[in-house]
């Protein structure tokens, strides 16, 4: 297919008596592109493209020259632009965001970490408590400091009261010989 392709596009481009080949590139590939294709009765165009495409030569129509005489013309050019009506404009770029439903009766939260993660690190942080809540904003207790995240960054909690662990509290016990000993950190998962 590509060797038939090859002849077929150097056969084409010898055709044109012309020193530099590339100069008669453009129009090759664009005759290539909108000819007829007996076997397939189609253009390689309308076969990509679903319709035929327009070539150079229906772009460039002859028109008889209208002399228009200046108050004719003024008064046609008045009636084009008192037809002219603004197009309303679209807001591409604002999308409506994802809230959980159960954030209005939620007490803790878990909040998104949208930093570049390492491998195997958690997405979310949490659960924070909610001290207060906004349209859009909630502030939380993060480690005894209230701190405000946007409802997108946020999805509810569903956790045992028993089983919440406190934040930056941490459980020191003594031996009997007076050694202090660190539990240690288990995440609760």
């Amino acid at each position: 297919m590509v060797e038939r392709f090859h002849r077929q596009l150097k056969a084409s481009l010898m055709c044109h008596d012309t020193q530099n080949w590339y100069d008669a590139l453009p129009i090759v590939l664009l005759g290539i592109r909108t000819a007829w294709k007996e076997d397939l009765a189609a253009t390689a165009a309308e076969m990509i493209y679903g319709e035929t495409i327009r070539i150079p030569g229906e772009f460039l129509n002859e028109r008889k020259k209208e002399t228009l005489e200046p108050e004719n013309y003024v008064v046609q050019l008045r009636r084009q632009m008192q037809a002219l009506k603004p197009v309303p404009t679209a807001t591409h770029g604002t999308k409506e965001s994802f809230v959980f439903k159960q954030l209005s009766e939620a007490t803790q939260v878990f909040v998104r970490n949208d930093t570049v993660k390492k491998p195997l690190q958690r997405p979310y942080d949490g659960p924070y408590e909610i001290i207060r809540r906004g349209k859009r904003t909630f502030t939380i207790n993060r480690n005894g400091i209230p701190y405000t995240v946007t409802a997108e960054r946020i999805k509810p909690a569903f956790t045992e009261e028993s089983h919440i662990p406190q934040q930056g509290a941490t459980e020191e016990t003594q031996t009997r010989s007076g050694r202090r000993v660190k539990q240690p950190v288990r995440f609760n998962v």
